[in-house]
């Protein structure tokens, strides 16, 4: 039976996490951040400091939406830092319209204080909820 192998030392025999190709031995060019936290996983979760405000919104909101009179909700998956910037943003479930498009940028520009575990601020993903409105 034949088997795929990497040539030379591979992670295989060291950090599994790392991919085949990395050394085995001083990972430190491989060094990385622990993975995020759970929101159930921290003693202090994110706490919102700033949200786009209507204005960053109203900009934002997809022309056509508008015309047509559509709302919508669009639910996020964020990746708030160490320093409470969000880092990445993933649609969870889709409105459409436009929205789609445009939650991400607004997400980015919410701000957090991190959240904490034993003390110290750590990443941490959390649902999100951004809800476009039209002006009454």
């Amino acid at each position: 039976m034949a088997v795929p192998v990497t040539a030379g030392p591979t992670a295989a025999r060291g950090d599994p996490s790392l991919p085949a190709s990395a050394p085995v031995g001083d990972n430190t060019a491989f060094a990385r951040a622990p993975p995020p936290a759970d929101v159930t996983e921290v003693e202090v979760p994110p706490r919102l400091v700033r949200q786009p405000s209507s204005l960053e919104l109203r900009a934002l909101y997809p022309e056509a939406a508008r015309r047509d009179g559509v709302e919508g909700d669009v639910r996020l998956e964020l990746l708030v830092s160490e320093t409470g910037a969000v880092t990445e943003v993933r649609v969870l479930t889709r409105a459409g319209h436009g929205f789609d498009e445009v939650a991400p940028q607004a997400a980015r520009r919410i701000v957090f204080r991190p959240a904490e575990r034993g003390g110290r601020p750590v990443a941490v993903r959390i649902p999100w909820t951004l809800k476009f409105r039209l002006d009454g």
